[in-house]
Formats: C-alpha cells, structure tokens, sequence
C-alpha cells in the first residue's frame, strides 16, 4: 500500500473472490507512523489540553496539558511570569499516589542540518518551601537512549529557560528526547514540575548554566552552585528578595563555582539569578530560591498545613548557649493535629514538647543549642479549616542566652537528723529544681554515718546543671 498519510489510523477489509461468489469481509487494523520531523523544531502544546500529534507518554500516571496554575504549579499556583507562548503547557501533579518514571517522549528528530545541536525548553519547579521531586530529560542519539542527560531537583524562581547542548552525543541518526519525572520526595506534595516551548535548534551563541542550586550554611551564609552551559568560566549573579523578578542591570561579576554568599539576613526569602559572561555575549538569566531559616531574635508566624513537616529549625550563634521557643499565640486542631519541638534540627532528638490544641504561653528550651518546631498532623486539616476551626496562626519567638541561674537543692527530712546509738540511718535525700532542665542527678557525699559510732556526721548534697552551674551545698 503507499500513498497513505502518516499518523494515521486505518482498517483493511480483504474478501475472496470465488467466480462470481465472494466470502464474507475479514479485517484488519493498522497505525501508519509519524514521520520524522526536520529541525529546529518547536512544541508549545497548545493543542486544547489534548496530548500533541506524534508525541507519547507512559507511567502510572499522565502528564496533564493545562493553560493556567493551580494546585502547586509554582508557588501554590501563581506564576510570576510566562514562556514565550504564554498557553497550555505540560506538568506533572506532585500528589499522592507518588510516582516514579512519569514520561513524555517526543517523536523522531533529524537533526543533521544542525551545526551544534541543542536541546531549549521553559522549566517550572517550586517546592513551596518543601522539598523538589527529581526531572530528567533522556536522549535516543539514533542508536542508543542516553538517560539522565540533563537533571534537576532544585527549584526554579518561575519559568526558566533551560538549553541543553547536544553536540557531545555521538548523533548517528534521527533522535528522540523524554522528559521525565520521579515523586521521591517522600510525603511532600508541591512540586508540580511544569515544562513548554521545547526546540530543538542550533544552540546559542552563550549558552545560560543550569543546576542551579543554593544550600543554607549558617543564619547569615549560603553555598550556590551550578553546571556551566559550556566552557565558560565567568558569570553574574544577583542575590536580592524573592519575588523581586528577573534583573534588568548587570550583576556582581565572580569566577568562582561553588559560590559562598554572607552577610545574608535570617528569617529572609531570597532569589540568586545567574548568567554567563562569555566574553562577547551574556546568556539568559537562570535563577533559584532560598530561605535563610530564623535565628535568636526573630518571630516567626506560621498558619499550619496539613500532614507531618518541620516548620523550621535554630541553632545558637554561641556555643553553650541554650535555645527557647515562646509560643506567644497559636493552636492545632486539638485531639489530632500536633506541635512537636526537638532538641535537634531534625526529628532524631528529644522531644521537648509534643501538645495538641492551644499552645499560648508555652516556652520550651533546648539545652543542647539545637532545636526544631514540627507539625504533626493527620494529613486532613489545617490552620484554616478542620474541626473547631479556623485555628489562630503560631507566632513563635526564638531567643538565645546562657544559663546563669543555679539549681536548687531541698533536703527531705530533718536537718539535723537525730539518731540514738544503733538505729538504723537511711538516707532521707534530696530533691532538686531547675529553671531549665528536669532529672538531674544529686551526687551524695561526705561522711559515712556508722550509728553503732557516737558522733557528728556530715552527708552532702551536690548536683550541677548542663551549663555547669553548681547549686549551694
């Protein structure tokens, strides 16, 4: 058969022909396939929600082809800018049942046309604060699938560009590349990762970096690192406020990857953009965010969501210092929702505080320097709804000092202990306060009384708190 049109669904029908009598009709179903698409080539998926012609997808669940946000596409469904088509693009829902392998593969491309060959497409990746599922992009090179040729887990400011160059594939025929993604972010649910505007095309004269990544060091430090988009060795960045957008201006020239960031503010939201300076050209800008967590000082207020996550985390800027958390206001669905505090800056400490309902007035100190706020809920309400709600939102103050403050020792029983020749002496002991801590340990001392042996005895009392504050004997 020729003459037919490609991407096409047909039937055949076939009957015998017998001198003049015929047998009934038999059939027959066939797919002719796509043809192969010549670069550049581009695919916006504004095809009204539907899946474009030629393109497949596979996994336990389906990309979606949607025009707006929602949901957790970007952060809790706002977009801060747009991709070049500005319409429909594909996401994958970050929600439970989680996922692994969720794929959308492209049809067969020839790019021998191409000098240098390259991957674009506009990427959206916002974990809200959580933590980012992992995407991957796979590429067939005409003989070979090359999985893992480009990954990210980390978040993008809103829509990023993203350019993949091709030319270190050994390209021996029409390819193919599939975007992938993995829900291995445990529990977590907000990272609908989002993709449009794919091309391929001869790549830039300047390509932009990708990875970028920021990790938190300290209450006023970060660590930023990236993949250069080729064998560039300069860049800019700009660090400023989150939702401040993209620059229009130069940034702070560095040459330098890993880059160390200081003099940051605690209890901050920030953005970094970073570009590369090829000489002669810049590339587009790429961008992440970052949260400096809270530190001595700082009040943080917090309107609770649902599930088991940690609101944040403190240490002390002195060593030896101890970390209290004053609850000035704030309540959890009582019977159900949780506020759990540990004396570690994860889950692995000891819980200090683990309370439903009202949490007004509490205080809690970590002797350790160390301490972390988590909600601890059954995953169905929250701050504004649920039982009884809405709730009023925490607001927690963080402070930092050293214990000064000595324990107290109260002996139990007489004192003098009278005793006749012979009796019997059992220890009365002792009891112990502490502003801070509870179970201290009293050491007994002095005399041994031998009351077969007339005579004054002496027993001490001692005991001293983590800080090495000694209470009166």
């Amino acid at each position: 058969l020729s003459g037919l049109t490609s991407n096409t669904a047909y039937e055949i029908y076939l009957r015998a022909d017998c001198n003049g009598d015929t047998s009934p009709w038999v059939s027959t179903t066939f797919n002719t396939p796509c043809v192969t698409f010549t670069a550049p080539y581009s695919q916006d998926f504004e095809n009204a929600g539907a899946i474009p012609d030629c393109w497949s997808m596979s996994g336990a669940e389906p990309w979606l082809f949607v025009n707006s946000g929602g949901g957790h596409i970007g952060n809790a469904g706002t977009i801060g800018n747009s991709t070049t088509s500005g319409g429909y693009f594909a996401v994958v829902d970050d929600s439970a049942a989680h996922s692994t392998g969720t794929t959308l593969e492209s049809p067969f491309i020839d790019t021998s046309s191409l000098t240098t060959p390259a991957l674009s497409f506009y990427l959206l990746s916002n974990n809200e604060g959580y933590s980012n599922v992992s995407f991957s992009v796979d590429v067939y090179d005409g003989a070979a699938w090359n999985t893992g040729f480009y990954t990210s887990n980390s978040n993008t400011s809103d829509w990023e560009e993203v350019t993949v160059n091709l030319s270190s594939l050994t390209i021996t025929g029409p390819i193919q590349v599939r975007f992938v993604v993995d829900e291995d972010n445990g529990d977590d649910f907000y990272d609908d990762v989002a993709i449009d505007d794919i091309r391929i095309d001869e790549a830039p004269a300047c390509i932009a970096p990708s990875n970028l990544s920021a990790t938190v060091t300290s209450t006023t430090e970060a660590t930023v690192s990236w993949t250069a988009g080729d064998s560039e060795t300069d860049w800019e960045y700009v660090v400023q406020a989150s939702g401040t957008g993209e620059p229009t201006g130069a940034g702070t020239a560095t040459t330098t990857n890993p880059l160390s960031l200081s003099g940051l503010t605690s209890n901050t939201a920030y953005e970094i953009y970073l570009r590369a300076d090829c000489g002669d050209d810049y590339s587009g800008w790429v961008s992440t965010t970052f949260t400096i967590g809270p530190a001595c000082g700082d009040t943080v207020t917090h309107c609770y969501t649902s599930g088991v996550y940690k609101i944040f985390d403190s240490s002390v800027d002195n060593a030896g210092d101890y970390i209290t958390v004053t609850i000035n206001a704030g309540d959890t669905e009582s019977g159900y929702d949780g506020l759990v505090i540990f004396d570690s800056l994860d889950s692995s400490g000891n819980a200090l505080y683990n309370i439903d309902g009202d949490h007004s007035g509490q205080v809690v100190t970590s002797t350790t320097g160390l301490i972390s706020v988590w909600i601890n809920g059954d995953a169905s309400w929250n701050c504004t709804d649920g039982s009884g709600g809405p709730y009023t939102p925490l607001e927690m103050v963080i402070s930092c000092a050293p214990d000064t403050e000595a324990p107290v020792i109260t002996l139990v029983g007489d004192n003098p202990l009278e005793l006749n020749n012979g009796d019997v002496y059992t220890d009365p002991g002792a009891t112990v306060t502490d502003n801070i801590e509870d179970n201290l340990n009293v050491v007994v001392g002095g005399d041994t009384v031998d009351t077969s042996v007339d005579g004054s005895y002496t027993v001490t009392y001692d005991v001293s708190d983590s800080a090495g504050n000694a209470a009166a004997q």
